[in-house]
This record gives structure tokens, C-alpha cells and sequence, in this order.
């Protein structure tokens, strides 16, 4: 695994009430049947995964990870400056990471990063259409941090960051 990229996600992590789980905890097999039932849900899209690069953390707490994705840090414990990834409201999952992180709609999200950069409180953050893009930008910015579906992840395993 690579210096300075985190390593596992915590299983049962709670941000804004809504649950953070880890990328191994699986949903159980489908039954046998050809239509699934309600007994086996399919995994719900506020099961997150936080993806983060050369931060020089390997773990962090609810609280902070909130206070980051809020433009509330700058810098992480490495001297890099934080990048926050987030998605756009055209993206598939931006309306329940807006809910989760912030209270609040895509649009909402927005208008209060739009304010912060404009009060000169926070640089801004990075918006991206899809899942693939998020990953890609974390993969290629060192100091970049992005919140997914746990099912959105694909390659990225080494870039999870385990969440207290």
C-alpha cells in the first residue's frame, strides 16, 4: 500500500445520523429465487465510504470528518491543504451525501460553499459528475478527501479512510 494513503473503513461509523459502514460488510446473498424479497433488502444509498489521499491520517472522527467537508479545516496533519471532493448535483448521489454531510439539498450545498469561498473562509471544493470522476480526482490530488456509496468505489480500496 502506498505511504500516506488511508487504509480501512470502520464498520457502524455514524455522520449526521446516517450510517458509515465498511466496504466488507456485504449484504447477504440473494436468495435462490429469481425476485428478491423484502427480507433481503438491497444496501441502502446512505451506506458511505470516505475516500482520502496522502492526508497523513489513517482514522478520523465523525466531528472532524464533518468540520472537513464543511470547509471548517484547511490543512491536514501532512501541511497539505484539504481538497474537498463533492458531488454535483447532477451526480446519482448527491442528494443523500447532501443530506448526510450537510442537512441539506445539492443546490443547498452549493450556496454554502459558494459563501464560504466567497467570504475567503474556504478554498472551494471540487463538484464532479459521477463516481468514477470522484475517484479519479482523489486519486491524482494529494490532500483530497471525498465521501461515495459504498458501492461506487471500485478500484479505490487503497484510498479508504477509516472513520471513528
Amino acid at each position: 500500500m502506498r505511504r500516506g494513503v488511508a487504509a480501512l473503513l470502520c464498520a457502524g461509523a455514524v455522520l449526521g445520523g446516517r450510517s458509515v459502514r465498511a466496504l466488507s460488510a456485504e449484504p447477504p446473498p440473494a436468495p435462490p429465487s429469481a425476485a428478491p424479497s423484502p427480507a433481503w433488502p438491497e444496501r441502502q444509498p446512505t451506506d458511505f465510504v470516505i475516500l482520502a489521499n496522502s492526508t497523513g491520517l489513517t482514522e478520523l472522527d465523525s466531528a472532524s470528518l464533518r468540520a472537513v467537508f464543511r470547509g471548517e479545516r484547511s490543512q491536514w496533519p501532512s501541511d497539505r491543504r484539504v481538497t474537498v471532493v463533492l458531488p454535483s448535483s447532477r451526480a446519482g448521489f448527491a442528494e443523500s451525501v447532501a443530506r448526510t454531510l450537510f442537512r441539506n439539498s445539492p443546490g443547498g450545498v452549493q450556496r454554502y460553499w459558494l459563501a464560504l469561498v466567497f467570504q475567503g473562509r474556504a478554498a472551494p471544493p471540487v463538484f464532479v459528475d459521477s463516481a468514477e470522476e470522484t475517484v479519479a480526482i482523489v486519486r491524482r490530488t494529494p490532500g483530497a478527501i471525498a465521501i461515495l456509496p459504498v458501492d461506487s468505489i471500485g478500484g479505490a480500496a487503497n484510498l479508504l479512510l477509516r472513520v471513528r
